[in-house]
């Protein structure tokens, strides 16, 4: 029985090459090899998470100078609120003021001249003994002839019974009379008394708390 024997083939014009090295020195070089890879492996990511790690720093100092920044511009605009506090305390006390001198406006009768206007149209013998009147609106750009300015009633006695007709009418020709209508209340040992429902309009407001009127420059 003949045995098959291969034999290694060569290239014509080269050296043939044998691999003499042991079988363990083989395996320890590739075990060498295997760990330069893993090394170079470990190395470069290393090198990644040390970039990672110094990116996210510099964002966070970055960050960091964006907010002392703000809180710079936060603080100028604070002190500037600051320095202007002063200004918003004088415009506030200024509204308050205005607002007073509008609710004196609303009050600002002449009570007694308004009282006297009405008994004035009365006829002789006609006697003011009260008068409940409020007053109407504040100054505006209305007609002081068309605007309520006080409202209410005043209490007039008599020792002669009056007419009630010609008593309203003396009253409608007042020009500071709105609406005035003239009523009996009672009569008491030989006193007449009667109620003036009245409406006055605003030219009986005497005018001290009005706003004064700017001057004209030349």
């Amino acid at each position: 029985m003949s045995t098959l024997v291969r034999t290694p083939a060569f290239k014509p014009g080269s050296l043939p090459r044998a691999n003499l090295l042991p079988l363990s020195e083989t395996r320890r070089r590739e075990v060498r090899r295997i760990g330069r890879s893993w090394v170079t492996i470990g190395l470069g990511s290393l090198v990644v998470a040390l970039l990672l790690i110094g990116g996210a720093f510099a964002l966070n100092v970055q960050a960091a100078l964006r907010l002392v920044a703000a809180n710079a511009d936060t603080d100028r605009v604070i002190a500037e609120i600051a320095e202007l506090a002063p200004v918003s305390q004088a415009v506030a006390q200024r509204t308050e003021l205005s607002g007073l001198v509008t609710q004196a406006m609303a009050g600002d009768i002449a009570w007694r001249e308004a009282v006297g206007t009405i008994a004035d149209a009365l006829p002789s013998g006609v006697t003011v003994t009260g008068y409940a009147l409020a007053a109407g609106q504040v100054p505006g750009d209305t007609a002081p002839e068309e605007t309520v300015g006080a409202a209410g009633s005043v209490t007039v006695v008599s020792d002669e019974p009056i007419s009630l007709v010609e008593a309203t009418r003396a009253l409608r020709g007042v020009d500071a009379i709105l609406e005035v209508s003239v009523q009996t209340l009672a009569e008491e040992e030989g006193l007449y008394t009667y109620t003036v429902e009245v409406q006055l309009d605003q030219t009986i407001y005497s005018g001290d708390f009005a706003p004064e009127q700017a001057t004209e420059t030349e």
